[in-house]
């Protein structure tokens, strides 16, 4: 059976992504526009992620099921909400 590559959910027109040049936002937003930039270098072949709803504390993933497991073919949904 062929592998579901999830949607990938970065996208470089998104305005948290335009730069990864973090210098004058504050710590936590640094961190965090650091992982996306990074997950957006190195795309994953079984998650994706990335903002949602143009809040940078609130992201969305798509996770799919490893094969030859109860779960196989299953596509699984998130949404992660980072505390301010």
């Amino acid at each position: 059976m062929e592998r579901h590559r999830p949607r990938n959910l970065l996208n470089s027109s998104d305005r948290f992504l335009n730069s990864c040049e973090t210098a004058a936002e504050p710590r936590p937003k640094q961190w965090m526009r650091h992982y996306l930039c990074d997950l957006q270098r190195n795309p994953s072949l079984i998650y994706s992620t990335g903002v949602e709803a143009e809040d940078l504390y609130v992201w969305a993933a798509t996770i799919t099921s490893p094969p030859e497991t109860p779960y196989e073919g299953g596509i699984f949904n998130l949404r992660i909400m980072f505390p301010l």
